[in-house]
């Protein structure tokens, strides 16, 4: 599932730098072949690789961004980059862990969470996108704050049910 994942990945940022063949459209061929260099990685099992891609994919997103690319691509990459990396690191942790009691019901669970947690994110996002609140850098800090705080709550809420 990860190779599917890191596909979608290089086609949503490489859209983004490609269309329109405006500036930096050849880098394209750069995110094409950090996809391909996944990919390999993926196939060959090599550890760091899913981390390695997400902070590559993460960067050519955010440098895409910053040229002028179109966002919506840039944002629908990195939601894919972000579930690629969750998918191959659950995959891997459950290889790791051996027998499992009710395999099927935890992977179901887990795709739930991690869908609602993409569609929201690209729910969020798009709507960042759209609208613009002019705010002071303190602002921004205080609500980066009140974010962090608000995430380990949910964080934490999420393992005390759990156990």
């Amino acid at each position: 599932m990860s190779r599917i994942g890191i596909i979608a990945t290089t086609l949503f940022i490489g859209l983004g730098y490609v269309l329109g063949f405006e500036r930096y459209w050849q880098m394209g061929f750069v995110v094409a072949g950090a996809g391909l260099l996944w990919l390999i990685g993926e196939r060959k099992g090599r550890t760091g690789g899913p981390e390695v891609g997400l902070v590559t994919f993460v960067a050519l997103a955010a440098l895409g961004v910053y040229w002028g690319k179109p966002a919506i691509w840039m944002l629908f990459g990195t939601v894919a980059a972000l579930v690629t990396w969750d998918v191959s690191l659950f995959s891997r942790r459950l290889a790791l862990t051996g027998r499992i009691e009710n395999e099927t019901d935890l992977r179901r669970v887990h795709w739930q969470r991690l869908a609602a947690t993409a569609g929201l994110g690209l729910l969020l996002g798009g709507l960042a996108l759209g609208v613009a609140i002019p705010i002071s850098f303190g602002g921004a800090v205080g609500l980066g704050l009140v974010a962090v705080v608000s995430l380990s709550w949910v964080v934490g809420s999420f393992r005390r049910k759990g156990n």
